[in-house]
């Protein structure tokens, strides 16, 4: 084997290991965003939950109008962000 036949296939291993690394990497980048993201609706899920005991414990204290008028915007406000 020539210099330069050898210098071709040791390009060609080197390129194989990073194209290996590269994929292993996305894919594992891949599944961290997907678990992330699975984590922020459960999240999300659970704030809407915690709104909806809210509004009803409100509601049954101070009557589903006076509730409605005097619930806290905040609340509002950050489920929606």
């Amino acid at each position: 084997m020539n210099e330069r036949s050898l210098q071709i296939h040791v390009l060609h291993m080197l390129w194989a290991d990073v194209a290996w690394c590269a994929t292993r990497t996305a894919g594992a980048a891949q599944q961290q965003l997907e678990q992330q993201q699975q984590q922020q609706q459960h999240r999300i899920r659970v704030l809407y939950k915690l709104r909806g005991v809210l509004t009803r414990e409100l509601d049954e204290i101070l009557g589903p109008r006076q509730a409605a008028d005097e619930r806290p915007a905040r609340l509002t406000i950050c489920i929606r962000a």
